[in-house]
């Protein structure tokens, strides 16, 4: 099965070199739209994830990452639009020189083909990675946590709609839906098929990749979420930032972890 998904993803990755922008851009809007009008069917698969994710023992915190709805859908849909407006980085010139022997040589972007994106918890990803990927001009092939498969294959299904209705492969956009670990060790070592694995997850994910890939991959660290309160601060603003930072979500990337405070600011009666 892994195989054959690699041989769908060249064929596709050979399609998206020579696509134009515009075309690019217009599947990326029809991708936006059809989200929303799958929105019902989505969050119906997603309800089925969170019921079988019952039996896990998830944090609340994973389990909120689980959950889509009408706003968290529309916010799917803003955030491919979003990579619309974005420059296309296919073909950009990025350096140019004349060689010692009068050769005039460029430096040109150009796809890596297949992209492999391994992440965990939030199906809203399936969206935006695959919006990433088309915009760049690579086939994608993404594999993300078991106990969100129904939700991530009906998202899936939904944006190979819109490039089905622009004449393209829907293997542009693959998805394994294997929940077996060994899968996911074979999927790191698919080198003829994969150029680039990105991982988007946690540090238990980050070490298997470590351990077992043997496709290149691109790694970001386990990050730490700042905010630093400068002592020119507005003090009404203050603390609504910093509860806001912090328990709006606590489960996302973006929760504040470390509260840097400016010395006038930490010795201030409150």
């Amino acid at each position: 099965m892994l195989k054959e998904i690699g041989k769908n993803a060249l064929l596709a990755a050979e399609e998206l070199k020579t696509i134009e922008t515009d075309t690019k851009n217009k599947v990326l809007n029809d991708m936006a739209a059809q989200l929303i009008e799958d929105a019902d069917e989505i969050i119906e698969a997603n309800n089925i994830d969170l019921e079988n994710a019952k039996q896990l023992d998830l944090t609340p915190a994973l389990t909120d990452r689980l959950t889509l709805n009408k706003e968290r859908i529309q916010g799917m849909s803003d955030g491919l639009k979003k990579i619309i407006p974005l420059e296309d980085p296919v073909g950009k010139i990025t350096e140019s020189w004349i060689s010692e022997d009068g050769l005039h040589i460029n430096k040109v972007r150009s796809p890596f083909g297949v992209i492999g994106i391994i992440y965990e918890a939030r199906p809203n990803v399936t969206s935006d990675v695959s919006g990433l990927c088309l915009k760049s001009g690579n086939a994608s092939i993404l594999r993300g946590s078991s106990y969100c498969l129904d939700s991530n294959l009906k998202i899936l299904n939904t944006l190979q709609k819109a490039l089905e209705r622009n004449d393209l492969s829907k293997n542009c956009i693959q998805l394994i839906d294997s929940k077996d670990r060994e899968d996911a060790i074979e999927f790191m070592n698919m080198t003829e098929y994969i150029d680039l694995i990105v991982p988007r997850g946690g540090r238990g994910l980050i070490e298997t990749l470590v351990n077992n890939s043997k496709v290149p991959f691109i790694l970001d660290g386990d990050g730490n979420v700042h905010l630093y309160i400068h002592r020119d601060a507005k003090e009404e603003y203050m603390v609504p930032i910093v509860i806001n930072s912090k328990v709006q979500r606590p489960g996302v990337c973006n929760a504040l972890e470390t509260l840097i405070l400016h010395k006038d600011v930490y010795q201030k009666k409150w």
